[in-house]
C-alpha cells in the first residue's frame, strides 16, 4: 500500500500575513524539520496553482529551497472555466514554463467535455449542479486534451526539466473515462511516455457520491498502460475519508494496482479560515499576532504573523 497526500490550495497557508513581519529562515526550517519528521503511513507532498501562485513559487518558495518537499503543479484550468475565461495558446505555454521550473509533478491542461450553466463562486469547485455532461463533446475534447499533453511535454524537454506530466481523464461513467485516456494516448508518440507519471482522475463530470467514486476509480484498470510510462493514479480534490474509502477498498482488495495519490486544499482552507490554533510560535517577532479573515465567522484564532 502506498498513498501519497498533497496538500493544495498552499497560498493560503502562506498568504494570510506579511512574510516580512517574520523571520522567514526559522519559518522555511520549521516546515522543512516536519516534512522530514513525519511518520505516517501517508506520504506528505504539496501542489501549486500556476495559474494563480506562479508569484508565490518565483518570489518566496524558490528562495527557501521550496521547504524541501516534492511539488506539484496544477494547471489552473479548472479554475479558468469556472470563471469563463479564455484559455489561449499562449496562456497554455506560460502555464507549462512555471510547471517546468517549479515542480516534479504537472497536471495537464484538460479540456472538459462540460457545458458550465451557472457558477457558485467559491463554492463552484464543490458545486456541480451547473456543470452539464455533454457526451458528443467527450472525443473532441479527449483529442484536444492529448495535443495540450503533447505540447506540455514538448516545452519541459526544451527546458531540460526532469517534470512529469498527469494526464487527467474526465467521463460520467466507467467506459467515459477509458475513452477518455485511449483518446488522449492516441496523440502521443511512444518516445514521450518516460515524460508521464501517470492518470489522474476527475469527478468534474460524474459526481461525489460513492457510487461515483467507484465507477471512476475503477475504470484505470481497464486503461492499458503503456512501456516507460509512470503508473501512478492521481485522484484530483479528495479531501474527506468519505470520498477515500471507496479508493481504499478496491485498492486492499487488489482491484487497483498503483501508486496512489490523492490532493485536497481542505487543510489550507482551514488556515485561511481560522480553524488552525496556535498558541505560540518561535518564528514571532513580536507576541502580537492575528490569523484568517477577521471580518469572517471563524476568524478569531492565532497564527504565525504579526501586526
Amino acid at each position: 500500500m502506498s498513498y501519497t497526500y498533497i496538500m493544495s490550495g498552499i497560498s493560503m497557508v502562506l498568504k494570510n500575513g506579511n512574510p516580512k513581519l517574520r523571520d522567514n529562515v526559522k519559518y522555511s526550517n520549521m516546515i522543512v524539520d516536519t516534512i522530514k519528521n513525519f511518520k505516517e503511513f501517508l506520504k506528505f507532498e504539496m501542489m501549486f496553482n500556476a495559474y494563480h501562485e506562479d508569484t508565490l513559487m518565483d518570489k518566496y518558495l524558490s528562495k527557501h529551497n521550496y521547504f524541501g518537499a516534492t511539488w506539484h503543479a496544477d494547471s489552473g484550468g479548472l479554475q479558468m472555466v469556472t470563471q469563463n475565461k479564455t484559455i489561449t495558446d499562449e496562456w497554455k505555454d506560460k502555464i507549462y514554463n512555471i510547471q517546468s521550473k517549479h515542480s516534479s509533478y504537472a497536471m495537464c491542461f484538460d479540456e472538459m467535455p462540460i457545458n458550465v450553466t451557472k457558477t457558485a463562486g467559491i463554492a463552484s469547485r464543490l458545486d456541480l449542479s451547473g456543470r452539464q455532461y455533454i457526451v458528443e463533446w467527450a472525443r473532441d475534447k479527449a483529442i484536444e486534451t492529448g495535443k495540450n499533453v503533447r505540447r506540455q511535454i514538448e516545452i519541459i524537454r526544451k527546458n531540460n526539466s526532469n517534470t512529469k506530466v498527469f494526464i487527467i481523464c474526465q467521463g460520467n461513467e466507467t467506459q467515459d473515462f477509458v475513452d477518455y485516456y485511449d483518446n488522449v494516448i492516441d496523440q502521443l508518440p511512444p518516445e514521450y511516455y518516460t515524460s508521464i507519471a501517470g492518470v489522474a482522475l476527475s469527478a468534474a463530470c460524474t459526481g461525489l457520491g460513492i457510487r461515483e467514486s467507484v465507477k471512476m476509480a475503477g475504470s484505470y484498470r481497464y486503461m492499458s498502460i503503456p512501456k516507460g510510462m509512470g503508473r501512478k493514479l492521481h485522484f484530483l480534490g479528495f479531501g474527506s475519508l468519505s470520498r477515500l474509502y471507496p479508493m481504499m477498498v478496491l485498492e486492499a482488495s487488489g482491484y487497483l494496482n498503483a501508486d496512489i495519490t490523492f490532493d485536497s486544499s481542505s487543510h489550507a482552507m482551514g488556515c485561511l479560515l481560522g480553524e488552525v490554533n496556535i498558541m505560540d510560535s518561535d518564528v514571532l517577532k513580536t507576541k502580537k499576532h492575528a490569523f484568517g479573515n477577521r471580518n469572517g465567522k471563524t476568524a478569531y484564532t492565532d497564527s504565525i504573523y504579526t501586526h
